[in-house]
């Protein structure tokens, strides 16, 4: 079985290059956003309002199991798997994908990320005192994780178009798929 799961800080592309990349790597394609939201229990219907009212802890929970009901309903399945924004926080998360695919980490610069948070309603991790301290502090502790747990790193801030940045994904991916080496010991950086 062959699974891409696609990592990275909010709003670094995960969910729209996702379909993209999936379909020129003749995988099919699902986002955990989707998955946990079929899991959330009465009266929750966004996710965002499950992480404010329970927590970071009990939308872990949440995501851990929308992975594992996933790999056991698509088992020999390929697939390319959009991931939450801070899936490196979730080590259990974290776990599961290295033992059953490879990660690959779309790196957006800071400021590019900042400009398409600030320009939607707050994140319930960034409703803080001072939001932009906060959201520079979360960048430089999910980069570094992100660029720890993952087998592929690919720099999307020098792409122009989404279709662009699919084909970047898509060829570092098959590249790492194709190699004789372990994925664990392939580390693609364009940066």
């Amino acid at each position: 079985m062959s699974i891409v799961y696609l990592l990275g800080i909010k709003h670094s592309g995960k969910s729209t290059l996702a379909p993209l990349v999936a379909k020129q790597l003749g995988m099919e394609c699902f986002d955990t956003d989707d998955l946990i939201k079929e899991l959330l229990p009465a009266p929750y219907t966004s996710i965002r309002q499950f992480y404010q009212d329970q927590g970071p802890h009990q939308f872990r929970e949440k995501e851990v199991e929308a992975l594992r009901r996933l790999l056991k309903t698509t088992q020999n399945t390929h697939m390319v798997v959009a991931t939450g924004g801070g899936a490196c926080d979730n080590q259990a998360l974290v776990t599961i994908m290295r033992k059953t695919g490879t990660l690959v980490y779309l790196y957006v610069e800071k400021e590019i990320l900042a400009k398409r948070i600030f320009a939607q309603p707050l994140p319930p991790f960034l409703q803080t005192a001072d939001p932009v301290s906060s959201f520079n502090q979360l960048f430089e502790q999910r980069d570094r994780l992100y660029r720890k747990v993952s087998h592929i790193m690919v720099s999307l801030s020098e792409c122009q178009q989404v279709h662009q940045c699919a084909q970047l994904v898509a060829a570092y991916v098959k590249t790492s798929i194709d190699s004789e080496e372990p994925c664990q010991k392939t580390v693609l950086e364009q940066l």
